[in-house]
């Protein structure tokens, strides 16, 4: 009997609650931990701005699309596409010598404002493009519903879209990098 645990092991059924615990904590054990940016990433989940912020979720990802054998090469730009309520928001990221760009289209196109999110903690902020206003938090959608941002380094990252008259919306998660 080592740390508790029977040699031979019966079915699950006939162990006492003891041994039965015994056993899953070693088998807990044998995994390995959840990585650090998951865990800030799960954490920062709980954690909206606003309490009345409707979640836009991930419909769409690049990088998840079975479509067979990857031919694009490590530098092609990463698509996702967001949807909530009455609104899709289509993403490109692109890695660039200073951390990450994100080009974005709304449809329908509407006025907002795009804030970009890190999990509290993160010293990695976003920052608007070069040319607007960098005291500004978070950037405009044109009238077409276009708009871009430095996201900064690899991390974890989420939108926030404030519409006017309208509760706001936040992206699911997205680990750049």
């Amino acid at each position: 009997m080592e740390d508790g645990i029977p040699a031979a092991t019966p079915h699950w059924q006939d162990l006492d609650d003891a041994t039965l615990l015994a056993h899953l904590r070693t088998a807990l054990r044998a995994h390995e931990e959840c990585p650090a940016e998951m865990v800030q990433v799960a954490k920062a989940s709980f954690i909206l701005h606003d309490l009345d912020t409707a979640l836009a979720a991930l419909v769409a990802d690049s990088l998840t699309a079975a479509a067979g054998p990857r031919t694009r090469s490590a530098a092609a730009p990463r698509l996702l596409t967001f949807r909530a309520e009455d609104l899709d928001i289509e993403l490109e990221l692109m890695p660039t010598p200073d951390g990450w760009r994100m080009i974005g289209q709304l449809s329908p196109a509407e006025p907002v404002r795009i804030q970009l999110r890190r999990p509290p903690g993160n010293p990695a902020a976003g920052r608007p493009p070069e040319g607007s206003d960098p005291a500004a938090d978070g950037v405009d959608a044109d009238a077409y519903g276009r708009f871009a941002l430095d996201a900064g380094a690899a991390g974890p990252v989420s939108l926030i879209i404030r519409r006017p008259r309208r509760r706001p919306l936040a992206t699911s998660w997205v680990l750049l990098g």
